[in-house]
């Protein structure tokens, strides 16, 4: 099943940077993320991935600040590790 940013962060009650359009179809660890795959990144000692991600959708805190480009479409939250979590059930 397939899923876009737009529908993911209204299930979520999040807000979409960058292309609300992109699709996932599975979950991945951030480091591991590939196109089509969904992750989050709740601890700070994992902010790098962020920028290295393929993961085409990142769910991150509405805190966060994005310190470079990034390529993954963004959905921010009030708490990433939560939301995550309210996905996988």
């Amino acid at each position: 099943m397939k899923f876009t940013a737009a529908q993911i962060a209204e299930i979520l009650e999040g807000k979409v940077e960058g292309n609300p359009e992109a699709e996932v179809s599975e979950l991945a660890k951030i480091e591991e993320g590939g196109e089509g795959s969904l992750t989050f990144l709740s601890n700070p000692k994992y902010n790098s991935y962020l920028y290295t991600t393929n993961a085409s959708i990142t769910i991150v805190n509405e805190s966060f600040e994005v310190e470079q480009p990034v390529t993954t479409t963004l959905i921010k939250v009030k708490d990433a590790y939560k939301a995550f979590s309210t996905l996988l059930e």
